[in-house]
Formats: C-alpha cells, structure tokens, sequence
C-alpha cells in the first residue's frame, strides 16, 4: 500500500467529521453567520468593485460568494468541512513536494486546527480559502526547476498574491524564504535572500503609501484572521479572542515549521527515538491526544447560550412563537435579546401583560424595546444600535413604518448590508408608497441566489393597487400622522400610535408592559390612569400583571383605583395578598427572591421587589425596597 494512502483517508475521515460537526453541534455557527453581512452576497459589477479599496479584495469577494450558501445550515457546512479539506490536500502535496513523508499527523493536525477556529463566530470561509491560495502558489514555486525561474516568479508573484490575497501572501512568503535558505549553502544566492525578504516587506508599505485607502496595521494584516475590524457579528469576548489568537498562532508557526523540520533536526539519536516511537504505540498515543483535546477544546469552546439564542432566533424568524415560548421556558435565558424575542412572541399570542413574568424579565424596559444612548433614561445605558433590527421588527409589526425603517438603517450602518435589512427597508417603502426607495433594495435583492423570489413577488404587488391594499392595508390604516418625536422616549412612540388607532392592540400592550417594566410610581400611577387604552384594544378585564400592579399601588397609598367598570379577580386579589404575608418572615433576606420564587415568581410583585435591573441598580444607587416603597418609588 502506498505510504500516502493513510493520509487520503484520514483527509476523507477531515471531511466527513467537520461537515458533520458544522451540520449538528456547531450548526449554530453557520446559522448565525448566515444572517450576517459575513455572507451577503449579490452578483452584478458594483459589488464586485466594492471589494477593490482594501487588499485582499478578490479573495473576501470570493469568501462572500461562498457565504451566501450559508443560508442552507447542511450547504453552509459543506462549504467550510469542503474548503477544510482542500487546503489539507494542498498543504499535504506541498509536504510531499519538499520531501516530507506526508504522514497522517502532519496532514491532519493543520486541519483540526481550521475545524477549531471555525467553531468561532468570527472565523469566516476565506480564512482558509486564504491559506489555500497560499498554498498553491508555493506548489507553483515548487513547479519550477530552475533557481532563477522560480525566484522570477517569486518576485512576481508576490505583490500579485498581496494584492489577491491580503496578509495570507505572508505564507508563501515565509515558505519562499525558508526554501531559499535552507536549499543549499548559506552565501549561495545571498543577494536574492536579502532582496526578497526587503521586497516582501516593502510591497505592503507601498500598497498603504499610494494604493489602498488603509491604515498601516490594515496593509500589514488585513483579512488576517487576527484582524478583528473586519469581522462582523458578536461583540468580542476576551476568553474567545484569546482561544481563537493562541490556536491561531499555534496554526501559523505549524504550517511555517513544519515542512522544513526536517532540515532542522538530524543525528543518531533522533533517528533512534524515531525507530522507538513508531508503529502502534505511536498511533496509540495520537488517538488518545486527539480524544483528550477534542474533548476539552469542546468544552471550552461550545457556547450553549450563543445555541440556545441562535435555535429561538430561527423560531423568531419562522414567527414560531408557540415553540419559541416553550423553549425559552424549558431554558431560561438572561440574555437581552432573549428577553426581546420573549416579550415580542407574547405579544403575538396575545398573553404579554397577563404572562410576562412568567419569563426572565433580569433586563426590565430596556428587554422590551433596545436602548440607545440617552434616549430611554437620563442615565445612560449600552448602546444597542447595532442589534436594531429587533427594534425595526416592533416598529414595523406595530404600524410606525418610519421609525422601522431608521432602525434598520441604523443597523446597516453599523452591521452593514443583510439580506434581512433590504427586505426591511422594501417593505417600508412600499407601505410609505415610497415605490422608488422599494425598487432600490427589491433590485438588490434580485441580484441574490436565494432571496430573488422575495424580490419579485414584491414588484408583483407594487404593479397591482389591489394586492398593495391586501398587503399593507392593515399597516396603513396604523401609520402615525406625525412622527417627529420617533426618537425620543418609547412611550411618546406608543402614544403617538395610539393618537393615530386607539385599537392599536399592539401599542397598548408595549405601552402597558414599559410601565409596568419601569417600577416608577409615576409608571404605575399611568397604569391606573390608563386603563381607557385596555378597553379600547378590546380587553373584557383588566390582564392579571396590571392587576397586580395597581392592588400594589391601593396597598401602598391606601386608595382605591378607579376600575372604570372593571373588577379585579379575586385570585389576583388573594395572591397579592398572599405575597405580603408569606414573604414578610424573610423579607431583606439574600435568599428572599429564591424563597418567593416557587409560589410568586411569576407574578408583578416578586419582579417588583426582588428583581434589580441593571438600570434601577444604577438609579437608586443600592438602596433596598421595603413593603412601603409604593411611597417613594422613583
């Protein structure tokens, strides 16, 4: 049996394993990168251009093409596990090239090492399309016989391969330079060494002083898979940035070093460790490393919480809403977004003020519509512009199509184009009758794999005053006659739309969950005041979470709330009752809202005054409630 067969199969058993680890455990990763600007894609001339202001420009055009088949999680997986596998073919006939035995470890540990960067967020297919092209180009190099044929091709292929590849040209700069000094006596050929290594170092610089619009830590290392700027989708976090720069590095010192190894060590006693550590015992000890790495790689690395966002997220898109609430009861989740997706799908079911604490609420007002800077309270908060496309998806469902439309572009702003906002921004278009702003994204999105039919049912619709009425009629007839305080404090945004449709059954409820959020006495106090808008949405009692919070407000002031014909349900009344007695034995206790939480965890009064948000913490500085704060809520 040839000595390379072993290596071909463990490159089939590299296919197999990544496609399957990209297709199920980590199938989350494609999933999420799918709906990021990481993998928008469209044909036609000006993308393409749009690649061409920065080095690397037709390899990041061709990592797109590639990502846009992300779209299919099983396509997605095949793409990367695909591209995985191309590069330990090359990187195995470069070994072979120079000589190298080409063994199975050799072949299969750079491989391992892609399938692990991969699992990050941040890893994107021309990383290792990058390396790829690298690793061809070097087996050009090797094509040649000549020294001087392969040093003109060299020293042409350089500044070509900088230009076509960014900062992976450093590769096959660093294989040129490892062959040329090693291939032979040290002062042979000692002019061309110097000058390559000069060369190489210069082309960068030139590209930053008169080609690419760059910084010159940009020339040096874009799309490097360090260079973080040009990465889209999750904030950092500092464990992973360390995880992915430390198996990064271990990546590149492998692929430098290790088809030259052999010029490097030699002698006796070498050989006789090699004769020792050979055969079984050998591949014995390298199944038991792999096994022990996989497994702590994976427990390190598996992020169930990103999973977890990512599996209720598809829910969200699907508008699965049933699914998403039992899934999010089933594992409860603090994650802002979580919350978001939690309320909104409640809304759907018509259930948002009678069973909003039945779910994590750890993030109060700012989980129900996403904070931007100064704009919810006067204390300021993080900003999250750049996940404004949940904000879009309220404001678009609720009828206030111009405030949906600027959170979109805020997002594209910040996260650049997806096929997500396009469609937004076509649909807002539309529903304003603004048909010239519709066909500017409807042609982009025309221009797509898998988003055209989208594109063309729209223009169908824009041509047929019928189907426009069938399809924005509803959301028309909610449009606010003035939106110049679209920006400002969520309520004026939910009261505007109540001025323009009192039935707003949407507003009602978003208006009435911020309040009851907000913890205020000013809030609560707009609850009772406010019932008005509940009888107007069509509600035939007062929901229990309102309830709730207005017999807290009679039991703090002494005062009946005027139901304006309405009555309370005598459970409610007996559960606010019985929230008073039972939980006053342990009342300040540290362990107080874990006690209340089986028999009041659900209800107003335990997120009242045993949950802290991050913006009330700030507000009332660490002071403690007591059974008389309905007298001095802020």
């Amino acid at each position: 049996m040839s000595k390379q067969v072993p290596s071909f199969i463990g490159l089939a058993v590299l296919f197999v394993v990544s496609f399957l680890l990209f297709d199920s455990v980590y199938g989350y990763i494609i999933s999420f990168q799918s709906e990021t600007n990481g993998c928008f894609f469209v044909f036609g001339r000006p993308f393409l251009e749009s690649f061409f202001d920065h080095p690397a420009g037709p390899l990041r055009y061709a990592g797109r093409f590639l990502g846009q088949f992300y779209h299919y999680r099983w396509l997605g997986a095949l793409v990367v596990s695909a591209s995985i596998t191309c590069f330990g073919v090359l990187f195995h006939r470069v070994l072979v090239k120079l000589g190298r035995s080409g063994s199975v470890a050799q072949t299969l540990v750079p491989g391992a090492l892609l399938i692990a960067l991969h699992t990050s967020s941040r890893m994107l297919v021309y990383d290792t399309l990058g390396l790829s092209a690298g690793c061809g180009a070097f087996l050009g190099y090797l094509w040649f016989r000549g020294k001087v044929a392969r040093r003109v091709y060299a020293l042409v292929a350089t500044p070509l391969l900088y230009v076509a590849l960014g900062a992976y040209v450093w590769l096959f700069v660093a294989w040129v330079v490892a062959f040329e000094w090693l291939d032979g006596p040290l002062r042979s050929g000692l002019p061309f060494k110097i000058f390559y290594v000069v060369f190489s170092g210069a082309v960068p610089l030139a590209a930053w002083r008169w080609v690419f619009p760059v910084s010159l830590p940009g020339a040096l290392r874009c799309p490097f898979m360090f260079y973080a700027p040009f990465r889209s989708g999750m904030p950092p976090d500092r464990f992973e940035m360390t995880l992915d720069v430390g198996l990064a590095v271990v990546l590149c010192l492998f692929l430098i070093l290790t088809p030259f190894s052999g010029r490097f060590v030699s002698g006796t006693r070498l050989a006789a460790f090699g004769r020792v550590w050979n055969g079984r015992l050998r591949r014995v000890a390298l199944a038991v490393a792999i096994s022990v790495v996989a497994i702590l790689f994976h427990v390190a690395r598996y992020d169930a919480s990103f999973h977890r966002f990512v599996a209720c997220h598809r829910l969200y898109e699907d508008r699965q809403w049933d699914a998403l609430l039992e899934r999010v009861k089933e594992d409860p989740s603090r994650d802002l977004r979580m919350q978001f997706m939690t309320n909104f799908a409640l809304c759907h079911q018509g259930t948002l003020l009678d069973e909003m604490f039945h779910y994590p609420q750890p993030w109060g007002t700012r989980g129900l519509v996403l904070n931007f800077v100064g704009r919810n309270d006067t204390i300021p908060e993080e900003d999250d512009t750049d996940i404004a496309m949940f904000n879009s998806d309220l404001f678009y469902e609720m009828g206030y199509v111009n405030a949906a439309l600027r959170h979109a572009y805020n997002n594209m702003s910040i996260n650049g184009q997806t096929y997500d906002v396009l469609k937004r921004m076509a649909q807002c278009g539309v529903a304003n009758g603004n048909y010239d702003l519709a066909a500017k994204y409807l042609n982009l999105l025309d221009k797509t794999l898998f988003h055209r039919e989208f594109a063309r049912r729209f223009r169908a619709v824009i041509a047929d005053p019928d189907a426009v009425e069938r399809e924005f009629g509803d959301l028309r007839e909610r449009l606010p006659a003035n939106d110049s305080q679209m920006f400002g404090h969520p309520i004026t945004n939910f009261v505007t739309l109540l001025d323009a449709d009192p039935d707003n059954r949407m507003a009602t409820d978003y208006l009435m969950a911020w309040l009851l959020l907000d913890k205020k006495k000013d809030s609560i106090a707009a609850i009772c005041v406010g019932i008005g808008h509940l009888r107007n949405a069509g509600y035939a009692s007062i929901p229990t979470h309102c309830q709730e919070a207005m017999l807290l407000r009679e039991r703090g002031e002494r005062a009946a709330v005027n139901l304006q014909g309405y009555r309370y349900d005598e459970a409610t009344v007996a559960r606010v009752d019985g929230f008073f007695r039972d939980v006053s034995p342990y009342w300040g206790r540290p362990d107080a809202p874990e006690r209340a939480r089986p028999r009041y965890g659900e209800t107003y009064m335990h997120y009242y005054f045993l949950v802290t948000t991050p913006a009330e913490a700030q507000r009332i500085m660490g002071r403690r409630r007591g059974f008389g704060g309905m007298n001095r809520v802020e």
